[in-house]
């Protein structure tokens, strides 16, 4: 059986999933809202942001190297039907 923190990571990744980089945005733009207000410490939004944007880096990384895997099948089922 799994530990709680498994579970916890589990769930963290599914919530994650849903998560939007729009959802990002306006959650970001709230904590700017909330520091200029003073409801919410900027170490919190600073931490906030730098997690939104290892986020979206990995993301990114993600669908490139997805994008560059398609290609590199597309191109090597394109060299094999010119040898054939």
């Amino acid at each position: 059986m799994g530990s709680t923190s498994e579970s916890n990571d589990a769930r963290a990744k599914q919530r994650l999933k849903q998560l939007e980089l729009d959802d990002m945005d306006g959650a970001l733009c709230r904590a700017l809202l909330d520091v200029l207000d003073g409801t919410l410490e900027p170490g919190v939004a600073t931490a906030a942001a730098s997690v939104a944007r290892t986020i979206h880096a990995v993301r990114s990384a993600t669908e490139h190297e997805q994008r560059i895997r398609a290609l590199e099948e597309r191109l090597e089922a394109t060299a094999k039907g010119w040898t054939a």
